[in-house]
């Protein structure tokens, strides 16, 4: 890797040195702004060499790519779009200092993966929804040692291909959402993975038996498992991941009998229950995780003022997503407890204008949702002391023009969202 790193350099550097250097200092300016001219966005470093390129909003060419031979100091470059081929990404060897890359819908196949494999720095490498891709390219992958995170969304490799992810010693993030051809059976190999300290699913085809594989994952600090066929039984392996920071149950079949699997864990800093059977009398099993849970979201579950008691003692949360739950005016009484609160939806609850006394206690508040409530102009003028409130949705209520205007004539700085 070191002999082809030296040769993409050396290459590099003879084009740079064919031109004099005030040409060369030009040509690099001229490259720069022609990129953000189309709509990219270019970041240098301290001494003004070009560091990042983000082309994902920008309309470019292959001839557009071939300008980034000019940025020898490049490390993360971001692509979008069907005009990302092949040949568009194959003078991307020359730069050898990437390490992040991002191509996302684009028309890539496994012979342009085969020229990333000369990219002897690339760490993170993100083909979301490169769909003419298959497991013959994650063969390809398995021969680059040095990628540590790598990001598959919605493409069409299946547990074939996790034979070769499993190769990846120094792989610590690996993204599967969307990859709805793997099941149980590709988890299995990924157990090989020494690093392997985030994983993310959205498999309809994982179920309990999947959860049960996980069990043997003992370095995962993030789990995600949106959309399986996960139920109470597999949440119940859990409880064996105590070191969890990060636990994601969006969309599976859980009740309030999982929630126990999540008592000892101590670590837990984000946790999603959307859009599952949990409700409001399950929530006391967080509470070992009172000093350290700063996210939380409930949103879709049966959450209710019973449920808001037990929130009320994690005093780190910072953001909390109730929306279309069953809080009430009584919850938010609670909720005023959560000092640190800096981002709460309360969309289609039952919350009304009496409740707005508790949540104007809230003074670290920047960010509130309470669209499709009860609430009128004399909910939202008790609002008026949140001196840190700068996003205020208030759509499908009764709140009117005049009822905005007061409260925008007090705290111009609130962006209003009617």
């Amino acid at each position: 890797m070191k002999i082809q790193q030296l040769a993409a350099s050396f290459t590099c550097t003879l084009i740079l040195m064919a031109l004099p250097a005030q040409l060369v200092a030009i040509s690099v300016d001229s490259a720069a702004e022609s990129l953000e001219a189309k709509g990219g966005k270019i970041k240098r470093n301290k001494d003004g060499k070009v560091t990042e390129v983000n082309l994902v909003e920008a309309d470019v060419t292959a001839a557009d790519l071939d300008k980034l031979a000019l940025f020898p100091e490049l490390t993360r470059l971001s692509l979008w779009g069907a005009g990302i081929t092949d040949n568009a990404i194959a003078s991307l060897e020359k730069n050898s200092k990437l390490s992040t890359l991002v191509l996302e819908n684009t028309e890539i196949t496994g012979e342009g993966i085969a020229s990333l494999a000369r990219l002897p720095s690339l760490k993170v490498l993100n083909l979301r929804r490169s769909t003419y891709l298959d497991d013959s390219a994650l063969e390809t992958i398995s021969k680059m040692p040095q990628i540590e995170q790598l990001i598959l969304l919605y493409n069409n490799f299946s547990d074939a291909g996790l034979e070769h992810v499993a190769k990846l010693k120094k792989l610590k993030v690996l993204d599967l959402r969307g990859c709805t051809m793997v099941t149980n059976e590709g988890l299995r190999p990924l157990k090989e993975l020494p690093n392997l300290q985030r994983l993310k699913l959205r498999c309809p085809a994982v179920d309990d038996s999947g959860v049960e594989i996980l069990a043997d994952f003992p370095k995962l600090r993030g789990l995600w498992l949106e959309d399986c066929t996960v139920t109470d039984d597999g949440a119940s392996h859990l409880a064996n991941h105590t070191k969890l920071d990060e636990l994601y149950l969006f969309r599976t079949y859980i009740s309030d009998d999982a929630l126990s699997a999540l008592a000892p864990m101590t670590r837990l800093k984000r946790l999603s229950l959307r859009d599952t059977a949990v409700s409001g009398g399950s929530l006391h099993h967080l509470r070992n995780s009172t000093d350290t849970l700063t996210n939380l979201d409930l949103s879709e579950t049966q959450t209710d003022n019973i449920g808001a008691e037990h929130l009320k003692t994690l005093k780190k949360l910072n953001r909390l997503n109730l929306w279309n739950t069953n809080i009430g005016d009584t919850g938010l009484a609670y909720l005023a407890n959560l000092d640190d609160l800096r981002w709460l939806n309360l969309q289609n609850t039952a919350v009304t204008d009496e409740g707005m006394q508790s949540l104007a206690r809230l003074q670290k508040l920047e960010t509130l949702n309470l669209s499709e409530t009860a609430l009128t102009d004399i909910g939202l003028e008790k609002l008026a002391d949140l001196k840190n409130l700068k996003s205020l949705n208030v759509a499908f209520t009764q709140v009117t023009p005049e009822g905005i205007a007061s409260l925008a004539k007090k705290r111009p700085e609130i962006k209003f969202t009617k």
